[in-house]
């Protein structure tokens, strides 16, 4: 089976030493892609040969705009080229129809002989529609070889992945963060992924997320690991309510920074987009960019939620993503929409500099994931988060009684994860719903 591949316009309008190089990684990543296959590419188009039907990953190989499956003839003549090109269509034309001609070479006639000729061949079989067919044949002319194709299926373009460099991409699992590496891969970027543990189970819908667009897209990533709750503790322990949030996003970048360097990254990528919640604000972002000495790309940052979701869904990811609230609760009151910097490095310098650095210090690859419950099924005393002074109550941690189980519960199970989670580590025993 033979695929005529059409290059993207960012291929197709570079100059030629460019063009050869991007050319050159996107063959590359095709045969990385693909097994047991033969692949020419040459200065405007490419062929693949392979024996089984690659249409649907193919569709998602970035660098191409558009695949066709082919049938190449050569000819030394007018007749014998529509004669050939006739035992082909034959049988494929079913309704009205039109012949679409494109010639390079020197040759005695036109590509509207073609067009008149073939079309006049096969108005026997169909009708002939030139302005609304539902079948076109297309016929694309170099020198003596003719290509002969009945479809082009359209493809994302935008440049082969790896050409423009290496990229973190901080995911979390829900639909912004996944819809931003596909304009990622677009871009040419290869990512690698960093997910931060807040608690809960949005873990397993990163991964997951992770494995299928890696797959889906041919390429290969590695998937990061930060358990962040122990700085989420910290956070609500010591920064007034209404600077968490953006005190806990300044964290994420202060430390994706320090691991992107260690992974020798030039960028830092997330979904964030202007105004989607109170650390989106142009004001906040703005004081978040100085906190970043790696520069940060926002692929999604004047989309819509709507635009999000619904590119989410055209990409067959929203299902896999997490919908709930990604923070919980750390701010339980308005969050500030534009923070004063002094107060917001402030609050940043009042988490302890250890946990910061064991964060930094203790991130790991995770290739499997494996789901460890830490539940108990009983309980003695039941706390809902959702209804104490929080602060009051981990101030006073020291003075609960360790034997006793406590069962913690917020309105959607994060923040108790957390709490928990730390309480465990005190040497308490712990329920969290």
């Amino acid at each position: 089976m033979k695929f005529l591949i059409k290059y993207s316009t960012e291929i197709f309008t570079k100059s030629e030493i460019t063009r050869k190089w991007l050319i050159s990684i996107l063959k590359n990543n095709l045969k990385h892609s693909f097994k047991n296959v033969k692949i020419i590419l040459e200065r405007d188009k490419g062929i693949i040969e392979i024996d089984e039907d690659i249409s649907d990953k193919l569709k998602n190989v970035f660098g191409i705009s558009s695949f066709s499956k082919v049938h190449i003839i050569q000819f030394s003549n007018f007749n014998e080229l529509i004669e050939k090109a006739y035992d082909f269509f034959k049988d494929r034309i079913k309704d009205n129809f039109k012949v679409k001609c494109k010639r390079k070479g020197n040759h005695n006639f036109h590509s509207y002989d073609v067009e008149k000729t073939l079309g006049e061949k096969l108005s026997n079989l169909a009708k002939v529609n030139i302005k609304e067919p539902k079948y076109i044949a297309y016929v694309e002319i170099v020198n003596n070889k003719a290509y002969l194709l009945d479809k082009k299926n359209k493809c994302y373009g935008g440049f082969p992945i790896s050409s423009q460099g290496q990229a973190l991409v901080l995911l979390s699992g829900g639909v912004d963060s996944a819809v931003s590496v596909f304009y990622a891969y677009k871009m040419g970027t290869r990512c690698d992924f960093l997910f931060y543990d807040l608690g809960g189970n949005t873990i397993n819908y990163a991964f997951n997320v992770y494995k299928f667009i890696t797959k889906k897209f041919l390429t290969y990533g590695k998937f990061y690991y930060v358990d962040f709750k122990p700085i989420i503790f910290e956070i609500i322990k010591n920064v007034k309510d209404n600077y968490r949030n953006v005190v806990l996003k300044a964290i994420f970048y202060k430390i994706a920074n320090e691991i992107a360097k260690k992974l020798n990254m030039k960028a830092i990528i997330t979904g964030e987009s202007i105004g989607q919640v109170s650390t989106q604000t142009l004001d906040n972002l703005s004081i978040l960019n100085e906190i970043s000495e790696i520069f940060i790309i926002r692929p999604l940052i004047a989309f819509t939620k709507e635009e999000i979701i619904s590119k989410a869904k055209e990409l067959e990811i929203f299902d896999l993503c997490y919908k709930g609230k990604e923070y919980c609760a750390i701010s339980r009151h308005s969050a500030v929409v534009s923070a004063n910097k002094e107060k917001l490095l402030y609050f940043l310098n009042k988490i302890p500099p250890e946990v910061i650095e064991n964060a930094i210090n203790s991130f790991k690859t995770i290739e499997n994931l494996e789901i460890i419950e830490n539940k108990l099924e009983s309980y003695d005393i039941l706390i809902d988060l959702d209804k104490i002074n929080l602060e009051e109550f981990l101030s006073n941690l020291d003075k609960l009684d360790k034997n006793k189980i406590y069962l913690l519960k917020c309105k959607r199970g994060q923040l108790s994860s957390i709490i928990a989670n730390e309480m465990r580590k005190m040497g308490f025993k712990v329920v969290d719903s």
